[in-house]
C-alpha cells in the first residue's frame, strides 16, 4: 500500500502517483508482461486528506538480493 497525505493548507491538484520497478519486474496478472513503470492519477487531494493505493508487481531476483522500487508524487497547487 502507498498512502499520500496532504499536510498542506491548500489542495493538491491533479495529483499523480508514479512507481518505478526494477528491471525484470512483471505484471502480477500477466507474468509474461514486463512492468517497469506504473502511473496512477489520484486527482485532487484536499488539505488533511489521504489517498491510499495498492500497487503490485512480481519482482524476480536471487535470494537476499536487494532491489529498489521508487515512488514519486507529482501535483500542482491552486
Amino acid at each position: 500500500n502507498i498512502t499520500v497525505t496532504n499536510k498542506n493548507t491548500v489542495a493538491l491538484k491533479a495529483t499523480t502517483l508514479n512507481v518505478h520497478f526494477p528491471a525484470g519486474s512483471t505484471d502480477p496478472e500477466d507474468t509474461t508482461s514486463s512492468l517497469e513503470d506504473h502511473k496512477e492519477v489520484l486527482g485532487d487531494i484536499e488539505p488533511g486528506a489521504s489517498v491510499s493505493k495498492t500497487v503490485s508487481a512480481v519482482i524476480f531476483g536471487a535470494q537476499n538480493l536487494q532491489k529498489e522500487v521508487r515512488a514519486a508524487v507529482t501535483y500542482g497547487i491552486a
